[in-house]
């Protein structure tokens, strides 16, 4: 991995934490009253919102890859966002626990590696779409491929 990529890895790491620790902050401690469900739907507003920073930042990071170093693979950008995803989820996470007063000390353990694993696989999934469509521009198979996600997150959540 050549320097610069290492340096937005690092800017994008903290850019991420910051754009967690601030929904966190909004939808968990702010004095506004948000709602859970974005209403007469099941859409939940702070998933949502996770999902638009993570997608908004992801394609920020690889921009600036891609304007570095132009022959980067869709591998090597997903590679590369998940793993500054995994260090400010992990970094998130760790902050997050030692704020769970009820937890036991292994129940604190199951959610920072839960909370770090899964979401840092789900921004895997967003990861790769956006390289795809950064590197490729085949908006008409981007779609196939979102469907198709969207329709194995379905299935997961109703077998689960």
């Amino acid at each position: 991995m050549e320097q610069p990529v290492k340096s937005l890895i690092v800017r994008y790491t903290f850019i991420l934490f910051a754009t967690l620790l601030i929904k966190w902050w909004i939808f968990f401690f702010a004095p506004w009253d948000i709602p859970t469900h974005i209403p007469s739907t099941p859409m939940n507003i702070h998933g949502l919102a996770f999902i638009a920073c993570i997608v908004a930042i992801f394609i920020l990071f690889q921009r600036s890859v891609l304007k570095l170093l132009p022959g980067t693979s869709i591998w090597q950008l997903m590679l590369w966002s998940t793993v500054s995803f995994l260090l400010a989820e992990a970094i998130f996470q760790a902050v997050r626990v030692f704020t769970l007063a009820d937890a036991t000390g292994v129940e604190k353990v199951q959610f920072f590696v839960r909370g770090t694993v899964f979401t840092s696989l789900f921004a895997a999934a967003f990861a790769f779409l956006i390289a795809f469509q950064l590197k490729t521009k085949k908006t008409g198979q981007l779609l196939l491929l979102i469907l198709a996600f969207l329709i194995i997150v379905y299935i997961i959540n109703f077998l689960f």
